[in-house]
């Protein structure tokens, strides 16, 4: 009878942890990934060097009052981040964005920079393998353009002119 219980208790277990193996695969073969957290300096509110407010938390990039992406992938070592546009965004709604980011001095108001790599690609996978941008030229490395620019909100803004 002991035997019979314990049996009992260990299949029960055995199904629970099968039940919770179940649900990361099914989140896996969805596309989505459990996300390292935001890096510190990318969270918050910010100005781009456009004046174009952005809102950045660990799972949703406000950029103005159009644009959403939904991020579902924080890679901090390599410094990007993979998000799916929001439906509801003018263009390139449900396709998926590769964004790089740089850390820049702040010297000047201007923390880091981003640059789009990809932003309609058809899947998570396809973005991620997007080749990245020139990190070490912020001011062409984003497909021959400068990458845009980003200070805190409510920082005094440089002194210099847009990507000058």
């Amino acid at each position: 009878m002991v035997v019979a219980a314990s049996t009992s208790s260990l299949l029960r277990r055995a199904l629970s942890d099968w039940g919770v193996l179940a649900v990361v695969l099914l989140a896996m073969s969805c596309g989505r990934r459990v996300a390292a957290p935001i890096p510190t300096a990318l969270q918050g509110t910010f100005v781009d060097d456009y004046g174009t407010r952005h809102t950045i938390d660990d799972s949703l990039w406000q950029h103005g009052t159009a644009n959403r992406y939904r991020v579902i992938e924080w890679n901090a070592t390599a410094r990007f981040l993979i998000a799916r546009n929001d439906t509801s965004n003018v263009a390139d709604g449900g396709r998926y964005d590769r964004i790089d980011w740089v850390i820049l001095p702040g010297d000047d108001g201007w923390m880091w920079a981003f640059c789009l790599a990809t932003w309609n690609a058809p899947s998570a996978t396809a973005a991620r393998a997007v080749t990245r941008a020139d990190t070490a030229n912020p001011r062409s490395g984003c497909g021959g353009y400068p990458f845009t620019r980003m200070r805190r909100s409510g920082a005094a803004p440089s002194t210099e002119e847009a990507h000058d």
